[in-house]
This record gives C-alpha cells, sequence and structure tokens, in this order.
C-alpha cells in the first residue's frame, strides 16, 4: 500500500469516531494497521467486563421520564454495545425488555404487543409505541381545553344577575302608605276654596327689630313707631 493510500485510509478512519475516541487514538505518522488496531483496542479490551456491566444495564432500565424515542433508542445503543463485546441480543429479547421497563400508562399497548403472533419486530414495536403516545398526548390536550371550556361556562362571571321577585298581590307596604298620604293631601287641597285657606303669617314688629338687631340692620322709623305700640 502507498503511502497516500494509507493516509487516506487513515484520514477515513479518524472521521468515522467520536472526538472522545480521536483523542486517544490520534498518533502523528499513524499507518492504517495501526490506527485499525489503536481503535478496535478502545471496544475489544476487557470485553468481558463491558458486556456484563451492559447487559445489567440493559435489563434494569425503565422509561422513567423518558418518552419513547429516546427509551427505545436507549435500549438500542445499549444493544450494540452488548454486540460489540460479543455477546448478540437478539431482536425478541429486545422487544420483551422493551415492554418490560414501560410505564403503567402503556399497559394497553402491552397486553397488544405482548399477544400478538408472530411476535412483533423491534422496529414495529417502537413504531406502535410512539403512535399510542401521540395518541395519549392528544387525548390529554382535548381533556384540558374540556376542562377549561367547563369551566369558563361554570364562572361567577358569567352566570345572570338574579332579580328580585316582585309579589304582585301583596305589593311592598311602605310605598303604599306614602303613596295614600300624599293623595289624601292632594284631595284635601282640591276641596278647600281659596278664600278659606289661611294667609301666610305676618312677622311680629318687636321679633323684626329683634332680627334687625341681630343683623347689624337699623331700623326705620315706621317700625320704631309699630314696635312702641305693638301688635
Amino acid at each position: 500500500m502507498t503511502r497516500s493510500g494509507s493516509t487516506c485510509i487513515v484520514s477515513w478512519l479518524y472521521s468515522t469516531v467520536s472526538k472522545e475516541i480521536w483523542n486517544d487514538v490520534n498518533r502523528p505518522r499513524a499507518t492504517a494497521y495501526s490506527a485499525w488496531t489503536a481503535i478496535t483496542s478502545q471496544f475489544l479490551d476487557n470485553s468481558l467486563q463491558r458486556a456484563v456491566y451492559a447487559q445489567q444495564e440493559f435489563h434494569s432500565l425503565f422509561q422513567g421520564d423518558m418518552n419513547i424515542s429516546e427509551y427505545c433508542g436507549r435500549l438500542k445503543r445499549l444493544a450494540d454495545t452488548i454486540y460489540d463485546c460479543g455477546a448478540a441480543v437478539s431482536d425478541p429479547a429486545l422487544v420483551i425488555n422493551t415492554l418490560r421497563g414501560l410505564n403503567n400508562k402503556f399497559s394497553q399497548a402491552i397486553a397488544v404487543l405482548s399477544t400478538m403472533s408472530p411476535p412483533p419486530t423491534f422496529l414495529y414495536t417502537k413504531s406502535y409505541l410512539l403512535q399510542e403516545e401521540h395518541r395519549m398526548r392528544h387525548s390529554q390536550h382535548m381533556e384540558a381545553q374540556t376542562a377549561l371550556m367547563a369551566a369558563a361556562t361554570t364562572s361567577p362571571a358569567n352566570k345572570p344577575v338574579a332579580r328580585p321577585r316582585l309579589n304582585h298581590r301583596h305589593p311592598p307596604l311602605v310605598p303604599m302608605i306614602v303613596a295614600r298620604s300624599a293623595r289624601r293631601r292632594m284631595a284635601a287641597t282640591a276641596r278647600t276654596p281659596p278664600a278659606a285657606r289661611a294667609p301666610p303669617p305676618v312677622p311680629s314688629p318687636r321679633r323684626t327689630q329683634a332680627r334687625h338687631h341681630r343683623r347689624g340692620v337699623r331700623p326705620t322709623t315706621r317700625g320704631r313707631a309699630l314696635c312702641r305700640r305693638g301688635p
């Protein structure tokens, strides 16, 4: 292999690994064989111990707060890690472990998928769970809108104000008495002739002089004469 061909292979190998692995295996003037050996050693060294840890995490993983995409993706990466360590995980085992760790809200989907014959594949199981998750999210949204509309229609601000009911058989007593007294005064005034009505009272001269004295008004000559004679 020429030097240029080996350089192209090394560049391709370095571009396919993560940044962390590249920092560990990058060497100046590395050949294709040395680069490939360094990369494979990152995955195959202590493979038995890594397989034990990966299987333990694989069989103890639960969905929790993860959605279906995150949960299934995590299980698939763990299954690939176990496969890289030399202990492959079959597709039925991956489906069974996926159903085992689901939340209780997917109990109906678990019952449907576990009774299918032949057993579903992992890709079909993931697609079915994604549709079920979308349906549940849509149902929750519709329930929230229904509850909001019900709360808006039953709020006190939207209730009509109840007007007091009037009892026409028994009208209020006080307005009736006031109206009756007003009618009696009007009838008495209409029956009394103008000549018989009492003239307005004439103020007494002494009271007038006392009022003027309090107000600081000087009485006239006629007023003093009337005060001497008296009323």
